[in-house]
């Protein structure tokens, strides 16, 4: 897994911004996030907080964690009133709803395998073909997909059971 930190770090989005697979993820992600609207998010890997805008649009709490500083750093100078914390996703208690984007793609069989097990109620992830044996073994139910036409890039809404914690979960209505 590669470190993102220093130079690295800092060139990120710059270096991906006019990438057609990330112009079409970030869609992709928004138009999911906009259509169930989660009021509270774990946002991990967050890296430079590049769902930042979106989440304000839908008035999500986010937490966004990331094993690099130099990455929180950039998410901060965002201006964003988030909770940004540096912390291994693998050891983080997940809350009811996830997003992880170019993340899963890294992760060895095993890691695959301990990445689904953590879902509690909603995940929305980008990964590739290969994930969706891991999403069926793990009995998790895909609730939306998307598929890039490349053969190498998804993004799927997969949900454990329960329901996606509305803004009316938010003020405490059923």
């Amino acid at each position: 897994m590669r470190k993102y930190d220093g130079e690295r770090a800092f060139t990120y989005e710059k270096t991906r911004v006019n990438n057609e697979a990330w112009q079409w993820q970030q869609v992709a992600v928004e138009s999911i996030l906009h259509r169930y609207k989660p009021c509270h998010v774990l946002d991990a890997p967050v890296g430079t907080g590049r769902f930042f805008g979106v989440y304000r649009e839908i008035g999500a709490d986010v937490i966004g964690i990331d094993v690099s500083r130099d990455m929180l750093d950039i998410a901060r100078a965002k201006g964003f009133d988030y909770t940004l914390l540096v912390a291994d996703l693998f050891e983080a208690r997940w809350p009811n709803f996830v997003v992880s984007t170019r993340f899963f793609g890294h992760l060895t069989h095993r890691k695959k395998i301990k990445f689904l097990a953590k879902v509690r109620e909603y995940l929305l992830f980008s990964h590739g073909f290969d994930a969706y044996e891991y999403i069926a073994k793990e009995n998790l139910e895909i609730i939306e997909t998307h598929e890039m036409g490349d053969g190498r890039h998804c993004v799927s809404l997969v949900k454990r059971n329960g329901v996606i914690p509305t803004a009316s979960h938010k003020q405490g209505q059923s």
